[in-house]
């Protein structure tokens, strides 16, 4: 028997690459950072050489200046216009300035070595060009995604321009330099020997990582982390064809119950589409809920709400094209009016986890453990509910996981008691009879919050939904969001009873398209303004109740075959993902050692 299954660790050991991700500075700020950092370099070069401080602020900042930033500025600069257009000129900066640190590093040992043991500097400077060359390199092909051309040669401007800039100044500067590389033509040659031998070292690397993903599902790990930081950075796609390699094609369904004014218009669209809004960013179906949600309202002219199903990672799809498959099935089922039903009544358990309405014998069944901790239902699951549920007189029941508290990130599963919770709230209910159920009304409200995804809600915004049954109201608030702080449900739930209802709830989408530079979790409440969107909620309900009209309710549901990413397959992914960190921990800098004195040897006997 399977209990939950707590999968934060492994989630957060597998994502952990987002805590690498961040926004960049402004153009004119990692300016001041690379000249500041220069000209610090060079003052503190020349005081380890034995210049007294007034020297080596004069002469040493403009060393690191003129001979340092210059060349990586230059570089930077020409990167977008000669190699990537597409690229800003930020992220070239920001490459320039790390190179130039790496640079940087190398300089200063060197340097103490001159002093300390009478070596050489000249093979420093040139081992030193060496790292800035893999660093463009690296960072252009698995960053940037340039390719190995591009990239190579993007590589060799910031070296290039270093040993003319240093040839130069050595022969025609206004004072002596120890940053002198003696025969250009030479010099750019050893460069171009070390950046081999750094170039090999990273290809073993990548061998070496690229083991358990190709073992595990015949992928690439360094075309997937290429395609990867492709995504954060520009957006691309790339990645869903990676994805697809061990993705499976299935069947599942897609569930809607159409809203209709008496003149029969379509008065407004619920959706519960069973596939997962993820895997992040905008990749698979993580921008389903406001892609759906944006192509029905414009097919239909009815504001859509689109509901999180009970599903989990296993049905991520893995194209995000797959969105027309499901609105298209939307479409069909809500331009065929059959079994409307004029009359409604609420259906709850004593504690709340399972809620919602039945219409006839039909029932929009809504799930939630919170304000203990709710995270996605599998599939399996939310069928054996809904087996339960027509068992007890539901002809059709379409469950809805309200996704909205977000604690300890455990994973529901079959035997668990959170599970016969559910079965045994689903069992103390039955559709109401006939007799007792009442014409019901209708109001949505619709808005597009002010908040970023970053801050935590998707495109798709806020949708409230109002119903009033023989006297009594319920309000279900929904944002496009993947989960919700407890204590952030615990105010919208305030919010609601000031306004009256006798039941209402936050439910969220599991939109993933909010986890991007924010990492494995970035709920509702967690980076939002709270105050602004309260204000936001309160205003939507006004417009809700004042929209509350008569309505038919029509249920229906119709299979789909979509590409996902299959059963079990995201943790097994995981489990390869953190093998690739952990060889990868313990081989880089064993390889990277190993090259850096392979490439001195290989200067010391040219």
């Amino acid at each position: 028997m399977l209990a939950i299954v707590d999968s934060g660790e492994r989630k957060a050991k597998a994502l952990s690459i987002g805590d690498f991700f961040f926004k960049l500075p402004r153009q004119g700020v990692l300016v001041a950072y690379l000249f500041a950092l220069c000209f610090s370099a060079g003052v503190v070069l020349r005081m380890i050489a034995g210049s007294p401080l007034w020297d080596a602020l004069v002469f040493g900042g403009t060393e690191g200046i003129l001979l340092l930033a210059g060349p990586a500025l230059i570089a930077a600069v020409l990167a977008p216009p000669l190699f990537a257009s597409k690229r800003t000129l930020k992220h070239f900066l920001f490459i320039a300035t790390a190179s130039s640190a790496a640079n940087i590093l190398v300089l200063l040992a060197g340097t103490l070595s001159v002093r300390s043991l009478g070596m050489e500097l000249l093979n420093f400077v040139l081992i030193g060009n060496a790292i800035v060359f893999i660093v463009w390199f690296a960072a252009c092909f698995f960053g940037l995604g340039l390719g190995l051309a591009r990239s190579g040669t993007v590589a060799l401007v910031q070296p290039f321009l270093d040993v003319a800039v240093m040839f130069i100044w050595a022969r025609f500067g206004f004072f002596a330099t120890a940053l002198d590389v003696g025969s250009p033509l030479l010099a750019f040659v050893k460069i171009l020997l070390a950046a081999g031998v750094f170039l090999s070292a990273l290809w073993a690397v990548s061998y070496v990582i690229n083991a358990p993903a190709k073992k595990n599902f015949g992928i690439s790990t360094v075309e997937a982390v290429v395609l990867f930081f492709s995504h954060w950075v520009r957006g691309g796609k790339g990645l869903e064809e990676v994805l697809s390699e061990f993705g499976e094609e299935v069947e599942t369904t897609i569930g809607a119950i159409t809203f209709r004014r008496k003149n029969k218009s379509i008065k407004s669209v619920f959706v519960v589409p069973y596939v997962h809004f993820g895997p992040f960013g905008n990749l698979g179906g993580s921008e389903f809920p406001a892609l759906i949600s944006k192509d029905v309202e414009a097919r239909l002219g009815a504001p859509t709400l689109v509901f999180h199903g009970t599903v989990n990672h296993d049905f991520n799809p893995v194209y995000s094209s797959s969105e027309s498959l499901l609105t298209n099935a939307v479409i069909a089922m809500a331009r065929r009016e059959r079994g409307a039903e004029g009359r409604a009544a609420f259906v709850s358990d004593p504690s709340g986890s399972v809620a919602g309405i039945s219409f006839g014998t039909d029932g929009f069944l809504t799930l939630s453990l919170a304000p203990e901790g709710t995270e996605d239902i599998n599939l399996a699951i939310g069928h054996a509910l809904r087996y339960k549920a027509q068992a007890v007189g539901f002809r059709h029941a379409l469950l809805a996981d309200r996704h909205n508290s977000c604690t300890d990130g455990m994973l529901l599963e079959i035997g668990s008691p959170a599970y016969y919770k559910f079965e045994d709230a689903i069992s103390s209910m039955s559709p109401p009879s006939a007799a007792s159920q009442k014409p019901f009304r209708l109001g949505i409200a619709s808005a597009s919050l002010p908040f970023t995804r970053e801050q935590g809600v998707g495109a798709m915004g806020l949708r409230v939904a109002v119903f009033e049954i023989g006297g009594k109201r319920s309000c279900y608030v929904l944002v496009d969001a993947n989960n919700a702080l407890p204590g952030l449900r615990a105010r919208v739930l305030s919010l609601i009873k000031r306004h009256g209802f006798d039941y209402g709830d936050l439910f969220t989408t599991d939109s993933h398209s909010v986890n991007t530079l924010s990492g494995v979790t970035n709920p509702l409440g967690l980076r939002t303004d709270e105050g602004r969107l309260l204000s936001a909620i309160d205003a939507a309900i006004h417009r809700a109740v004042e929209d509350a009209e008569s309505c038919t309710a029509s249920f229906a549901e119709q299979r789909v075959r979509l590409r996902v990413f299959g059963a079990n397959r995201q943790s097994e992914l995981i489990t390869a993902i953190n093998s690739t960190v952990s060889v990868a921990k313990i081989v880089a800098p064993f390889v990277f050692v190993a090259a850096l004195a392979l490439a001195f040897l290989l200067l010391a006997v040219i």
